[in-house]
């Protein structure tokens, strides 16, 4: 992999992606770049797409998932990848989760609900930030 510190490499997301909403790296070096859907224009995808280090498309790696509005993305100790969502983007019907996806095919394995806010009512926008420590999985609590 190279020293991205010392050979900074520009990454234009508008060639891919017209509304990039998360941005990941895995320990070998594939960049995955959540796209989602500009409430304002209308374009762009719900989709998340994965690099190699060259910067060329993975074409193997498909995201198709109708519940995803990417809002951040993260690449778990498992290698697999995880993604806030809140979908239809932007709603007062919004529904907030976290997915997790196969690292190597983009085969959704599990959504995860995000859970309620401080008055005991359900998340339904807005999850963002996903962060795993450097030993642990992301686990759903029984």
């Amino acid at each position: 992999m190279p020293d991205r510190r010392r050979h900074p490499a520009e990454f234009v997301p508008g060639k891919y992606v017209k509304f990039p909403r998360g941005l990941a790296e895995s320990a070998i070096g594939h960049i995955y770049l959540a796209s989602g859907i500009d409430p304002q224009t209308g374009e762009g995808q719900n989709t998340i797409l994965r690099f190699r280090e060259d910067g060329s498309l993975v074409t193997t790696f498909n995201v198709v998932d109708a519940g995803l509005s990417p809002t951040d993305t993260e690449v778990g100790p498992n290698g697999d990848l995880f993604s806030g969502s809140e979908f239809p983007f932007n709603s007062p019907h919004a529904m907030a989760t976290v997915r997790e996806y196969d690292g190597r095919t983009g085969t959704l394995k599990r959504v995860f609900d995000v859970g309620v806010d401080a008055d005991g009512r359900r998340v339904r926008q807005k999850p963002h930030g996903i962060t795993f420590a450097p030993t642990e999985a992301f686990t759903r609590p029984d």
